[in-house]
């Protein structure tokens, strides 16, 4: 099921979504649309309705848990061998 995000710059105010929206989701405060998550259900209604695009559907990624990292082998530090300088002449 997919998300729903509003882009309220995009927002004009008309009403469309809010026409259509089964839930009651969708508001119009102070000139532009309101989404409610709690009241959304991801139908995508809104989506075909808005005629600026400002409504978009956004995937829902359930986070999974991993299993911490074995630290891979590391070799004991090389040192390099001491530079052997001439002695002066």
């Amino acid at each position: 099921m997919a998300a729903i995000w509003l882009d309220v710059t995009r927002c004009t105010g008309c009403g469309a979504c809010v026409e259509v929206c089964p839930t009651g989701a969708l508001t119009l405060v102070e000139g532009k649309a309101r989404l409610d998550d709690a009241l959304c259900r991801g139908c995508e209604v809104c989506i075909q309705a808005c005629p600026t695009g400002a409504l978009q559907a956004v995937l829902e990624i359930e986070a999974v848990p991993v299993a911490p990292r074995v630290p891979e082998y590391a070799p004991p530090s090389f040192q390099a061998a001491p530079s052997f300088q001439a002695a002066p002449s």
